[in-house]
């Protein structure tokens, strides 16, 4: 279960992501759990860095049957707390989690090619400000899209004016040109 991303993507920042370790105690003994204790630093800001349980539950776990793997879809559901500043809710005992009810948000509603291209440039952007020498993988493209399906994703990605940001193209890598 550790086919986490590295990068979650935001049009003002990045953050690196750490999974620490995974736990089964505390908080996840008693709701019935998986968590991991994550780690997210923003490597333009050290002062901006933050440590949290992120959970999902075990009867997801063991019922998910969908494509995209699920250490994708909790991590779009990270991504949704970072964009919408609401973190805080998920400390604590009973702070949020992945579950039946809210995983099917992340494998993203249909979405319009033009709002899954505007991801993408700033996606890329952000990217290239930070990383303009570093490959960009699909996972950290895919889960920083936090609802746009993957279908739609792939689409755009090859329709989107690839020569403006992409150098060259690796299985499931993509190297992006830095501005001038």
């Amino acid at each position: 279960m550790f086919n986490f991303p590295r990068y979650l993507i935001f049009p003002d920042k990045i953050y690196i992501l750490s999974v620490l370790h995974q736990t089964e105690l505390d908080r996840a003994f008693e709701r019935d759990l998986i968590d991991y204790l994550v780690e997210l630093k923003n490597p333009m800001d050290p002062a901006d860095a933050q440590s949290l349980l992120l959970g999902m539950a075990k009867n997801l776990v063991q019922g998910y049957r969908e494509r995209i793997p699920i250490e994708w879809v909790l991590c779009r559901f990270l991504c949704d707390h970072v964009r919408s500043n609401s973190l805080q809710l998920m400390h604590g005992r009973n702070g949020e989690v992945l579950n039946f009810k809210n995983y099917k948000k992340y494998l993203g509603p249909a979405t319009s090619d033009a709002e899954t291209k505007q991801t993408l440039s700033y996606i890329f952007n952000s990217w290239i400000r930070t990383f303009p020498h570093e490959n960009l993988s699909w996972r950290a493209i895919f889960v920083s899209a936090i609802s746009i399906p993957e279908e739609t994703l792939k689409k755009c990605i090859n329709d989107f004016r690839l020569e403006d940001f992409i150098r060259e193209t690796k299985k499931e890598e993509y190297t992006l040109i830095p501005r001038q």
